[in-house]
């Protein structure tokens, strides 16, 4: 029985230290890895299924989403519920497939977002994502709740090991109100 217990220390102690080591690949990764971050694409996107992955520094659900499809190149988004804007972009690096992460900041006009069940709004935000250098990426903003619609400039900047290295801008805007848009075509 003592045996079988120092094997399995021995297997644990093995994976803690594969663990270690991997971990500090990924951060020697990143200082030798990183050349620059090029957004390729902006606008509005359709969504395939989505995976929820884990939450913001804020609470909010980040979900990892299948088949994202560019609808319209634009950095004027109407705020409508269902509503999918943010950008792809590639870390370029001197080691294409070396493994990183990289910190999306988000940051939204006042009077700001809520996360499920809170109560205090914020106007900036955080999350961290695995990606590949060479290898396109994404990052999606989908209006899901009334109070998610703050019109204003929206920015999401990408960093890595503290550094930014790209941002992306967007100006929301409310839709038009159907009744007002037609007085003021008729001239009232």
């Amino acid at each position: 029985m003592r045996a079988h217990t120092r094997a399995k220390e021995t297997l644990v102690t093995r994976l803690l230290f594969a663990a270690f080591a991997l971990m500090l690949s990924v951060g020697f990764a990143h200082a030798q890895a990183v050349q620059g971050v090029e957004i390729h694409e902006f606008g509005t996107y359709t969504e395939g299924p989505k995976v929820h992955v884990g939450w913001t520094r804020n609470g909010l659900a980040k979900s990892g989403v299948y088949g994202v499809d560019l609808v319209e190149s634009t950095q004027t988004i109407v705020a409508r519920l269902g509503v999918s804007f943010g950008f792809r972009y590639t870390v370029k690096g001197k080691r294409p497939g070396a493994p990183l992460i990289v910190t999306i900041a988000s940051k939204m006009p006042a009077p700001g977002v809520f996360a499920p069940n809170g109560s205090v709004p914020f106007t900036s935000d955080e999350e961290t994502w695995p990606v590949t250098v060479g290898q396109d990426s994404f990052y999606l903003w989908t209006f899901g709740k009334r109070s998610d619609l703050v019109p204003g400039i929206w920015t999401f900047e990408v960093w890595i090991d503290g550094q930014k290295y790209a941002e992306q801008k967007f100006n929301v805007i409310l839709p038009p109100i159907a009744g007002l848009a037609n007085e003021k075509e008729s001239g009232a």
